[in-house]
């Protein structure tokens, strides 16, 4: 049942939509398997050149809410194959290049006397995601990562 809603929202997508989220699902899922053999350091180092900012002021706030909306369906599309660091990650890079500055957070909880850990990217302060528990759930380092 989950998956048909999940592909009933992708084919609603624009042609231009689909395709942004197919290059993130890719990205997310080749960023999953380099942090896996090369680690988060050397991972951001490779992505530094595919990440290089565009100065524009052709986006607009429409633009923001989309990709939110886009990364949010991306998440629950690619659960098993990549997590919400590697998505994070690969959304960061695809706003970027657009010439949308957001900061890469992390976060940690301890639930049941285990540490879990999250990742979400902020725009002006604001979680770039579709759960609004984040900044109360999780407790985040002071300086965003990237």
């Amino acid at each position: 049942m989950r998956a048909r809603v999940i592909i009933s929202n992708i084919r609603r997508l624009s042609l231009a939509d689909k395709w942004l989220f197919f290059r993130a699902y890719l990205l997310a899922t080749a960023l999953r398997g380099s942090i896996r053999v090369l680690g988060f350091k050397k991972t951001m180092k490779m992505a530094a050149p595919f990440s290089k900012f565009r100065k524009t002021d052709k986006y607009q706030p429409v633009d923001i809410k989309k990709y939110n909306k886009l990364s949010a369906l991306s998440y629950r599309a690619g659960k098993p194959l990549f997590n919400c660091l590697a998505l994070c990650i690969a959304y960061w890079i695809l706003l970027r290049r657009r010439g949308i500055i957001s900061e890469l957070k992390f976060g940690m909880i301890l639930e049941e006397n285990k540490l879990k850990a999250h990742s979400w990217l902020e725009y002006e302060g604001q979680p770039f995601t579709d759960e609004n528990e984040i900044n109360i759930k999780y407790t985040s380092f002071d300086k965003p990562i990237a």
